[in-house]
């Protein structure tokens, strides 16, 4: 109703109006930023694009009437936020049915059911983990991410971690080395923000190194005992210096 009370009546003029939109912020090189647009003395739209919240490029695009308001950036978090907990709702019914049928409340199963029920449970927790993620940077680009650091010992929660790329790797023929991971690690960091950093990360490696290349995960030191790095090293094509910045 806002863009065709803005750009027209016509789907095809408020899909040319938002790429213009959208192409004036890439020029500018800075996504965030807000575009105001107005046709004939209608009402202004502001269009807001947040960062890329997916490893497939998909972004946030936030429509609303221009006007003096509180943070946009808090605006784009706080429907994020709410979307979010609109889907958490559904995928949390969904694991919990499936659990019943998989552990045979409902009835036994052949290898066949449960393994179509295992692929299924993990492309739902696949799901949950990638509304978290927009979840978490809406919140950094609004500056209101809060992290629950705890200390203790990171190293075997980063194994554990790794684990479970080891079978995607094996499957894709690569080599996946994590024989660099330091023994202990003590530290205070967010554990949970620190693995899905590196999941995100190790599955892009994992996904765009050739087969019959290898995968590498190692942490480092930092200049002090309370800094470290986890390094993840790929043979795959790289990034280009467009994406790097």
């Amino acid at each position: 109703e806002l863009l065709k009370e803005t750009v027209g009546t016509s789907p095809k003029a408020w899909s040319q109006w938002l790429e213009s939109a959208m192409a004036r912020m890439a020029v500018d090189g800075s996504w965030q930023d807000v575009v105001s647009g107005s046709l004939d003395g209608r009402p202004e739209v502001e269009v807001t694009v947040g960062p890329e919240v997916t490893s497939q490029g998909h972004r946030v695009l936030s429509l609303r009437m221009a006007g003096p308001s509180e943070s946009r950036s808090e605006d784009l978090a706080q429907t994020v936020s709410t979307l979010y907990h609109e889907l958490r709702t559904p995928l949390t019914s969904m694991k919990s049915s499936l659990s019943l049928v998989r552990t045979g409340e409902t009835g036994p199963l052949n290898d066949d059911q449960m393994h179509f029920l295992n692929m299924t449970m993990r492309n739902i927790e696949r799901l949950d983990r990638l509304v978290g993620d927009l979840l978490d940077s809406s919140r950094a680009a609004a500056g209101s991410l809060k992290l629950n650091l705890v200390r203790g010992d990171l190293a075997p929660v980063l194994k554990e971690a790794l684990f479970f790329h080891s079978e995607t790797a094996r499957q894709a023929g690569l080599e996946f080395l994590t024989d660099e991971i330091f023994e202990t690690l003590e530290v205070s960091v967010d554990q949970d923000k620190v693995i899905q950093m590196l999941a995100n990360v190790v599955s892009n490696a994992l996904k765009f190194t050739p087969s019959g290349g290898s995968v590498q995960v190692k942490t480092e030191e930092g200049p002090d005992p309370e800094s470290f790095a986890i390094v993840v090293t790929d043979t795959g094509p790289g990034m280009d210096e467009v994406a790097l910045k």
